[in-house]
């Protein structure tokens, strides 16, 4: 296991007391995210695009230089990359702009993994179309989603499959793969949410052969933002509701771009490939797998989602203790200077299928790059007193 406390120094927001697994909701932010939003705001540069005096410039070759890095990091190209608000603005925008599109008779394809910023859109557009949405099941048990019970919903009626990477709540992460393919030989389009799943994972959207993919950089040491790739072909022919001059990208990208955002942007894309997958991946799977180990331990917490190693998920952990509600045993763990979270995490699908609405859902706990085998220890060792003092 590699020791993560290398890259503490990097995040002031880190110089707490605090064990801070709160980071699916939000990774703490970069240093050098945080100098370069700084710096653009301190140069002068402050401007808008397409001008012919230097500031403009300057922004035009801000924003090129942040798509290019994030094309870089997606396996897309430049001209392919959508900066927008969040990921769910991106998503309710994407969707009203295809609906367009659709007619009735048509089928969308959407699932109880994910969480509702990739059902509610659809929804929303599909209501208005008259579009027949169907919902692919999990295992209530685990929480995990087979890839058939999505391939069973896919007809030649499906225009769209809406499918997360990775769960928001537990971590667990379908072959989706398996399930692009399904999709592509019945000539329908694919949008993935990999908005929890890039914080960990390496993504190659070209391999993939998705047409859509959504992130966002504040789950991965930025600033609160959400990150489109849009295929080509797709960007060429969408009909966007937009304003009568907007053209290219700017026909997905609502007004002017927050220029300082972007700057933190691209510089925790920098970040990302310094540190590198790989070694993302060691550090992460190695704590995520000795807290899976030490809650196993423990008895009445159960873990939700895979536990027979990190091949099927990601660092996000969620879990449940008998007899508790989330909300309680998240307290409890704030008491002890460990930051969680609890509740449903917007994944609304997933703790109904579970049965879990009765405890207030999950208790969620996210491993990132700067978390150490000591705060781990500090999370079980809290988890294992609450219900040892509980018990007596």
């Amino acid at each position: 296991m590699i020791d993560a406390n290398i890259w503490r120094a990097r995040f002031p927001g880190l110089q707490t007391p605090w064990a801070r697994f709160d980071n699916p909701a939000g990774t703490q932010v970069v240093d050098s995210a945080i100098n370069a939003m700084r710096q653009f705001l301190e140069s002068g540069n402050w401007a808008n695009s397409s001008g012919y005096f230097a500031a403009s410039r300057e922004c035009d070759s801000l924003l090129q230089s942040a798509r290019i890095k994030l094309a870089r990091l997606l396996g897309g190209g430049e001209d392919e990359i959508v900066i927008g608000p969040s990921t769910t603005a991106n998503i309710f925008m994407l969707t009203r702009a295809l609906s367009h599109d659709w007619c009735e008779g048509d089928e969308i394809v959407c699932t109880e993994l994910d969480m509702d910023s990739n059902v509610s859109p659809w929804l929303h557009a599909a209501r208005q179309r008259g579009v027949r949405v169907r919902t692919a099941a999990v295992d209530a048990a685990t929480g995990t989603l087979d890839a058939a019970r999505v391939e069973e919903l896919i007809n030649e009626r499906t225009k769209w499959v809406a499918v997360t990477a990775a769960s928001n709540a537990i971590g667990a992460a379908p072959d989706i793969e398996r399930i692009i393919r399904c999709a592509k030989a019945h000539s329908a389009r694919v949008l993935v949410d990999a908005v929890a799943y890039v914080p960990h994972r390496r993504v190659d959207v070209g391999s993939l052969g998705c047409d859509v993919l959504v992130t966002s950089p504040y789950k991965w040491y930025g600033p609160h933002s959400g990150v489109m790739w849009v295929t080509r072909d797709l960007l060429e022919t969408l009909r966007a509701v937009q304003l009568r001059a907007a053209h290219g990208l700017s026909r997905l990208e609502y007004g002017t771009a927050q220029f300082e955002i972007v700057a933190g942007i691209a510089a925790a894309v920098d970040f990302m490939e310094e540190v590198g997958y790989e070694r993302i991946r060691a550090i992460e799977d190695g704590l995520t797998s000795r807290l899976l180990d030490g809650l196993a331990t423990i008895d009445g917490a159960r873990v939700h989602g895979p536990v027979d190693g990190m091949q099927s998920r990601t660092s996000t952990v969620g879990f449940t203790v008998s007899g508790y509600q989330s909300s309680s045993v998240a307290e409890y763990l704030a008491g002890c200077n460990v930051a969680v979270w609890s509740g449903d995490f917007h994944a609304i699908e997933l703790v109904k299928a579970m049965n879990l609405e009765s405890v207030g859902g999950f208790v969620r706990a996210g491993i990132s790059v700067y978390n150490t085998v000591e705060e781990v220890d500090q999370l079980i060792r809290a988890i294992d007193d609450w219900t040892r003092h509980r018990a007596v």
